[in-house]
């Protein structure tokens, strides 16, 4: 259980990022409501 729950917590970190860091770009726009879901969806991946 322990390694599950660290395995979402560093996908939650590097999906965290990605926004981040494309949010940052100019040239992209970015559905907020879609990366939520696809976020949720990969941590319940993950369980």
């Amino acid at each position: 259980m322990k390694m599950h729950l660290q395995r979402a917590l560093v996908v939650l970190a590097l999906l965290n990022f990605a926004t981040v860091s494309l949010s940052l770009s100019t040239c992209t726009t970015l559905d907020f409501g879609h990366i939520k879901k696809k976020r949720v969806e990969a941590i319940r991946g993950q369980i």
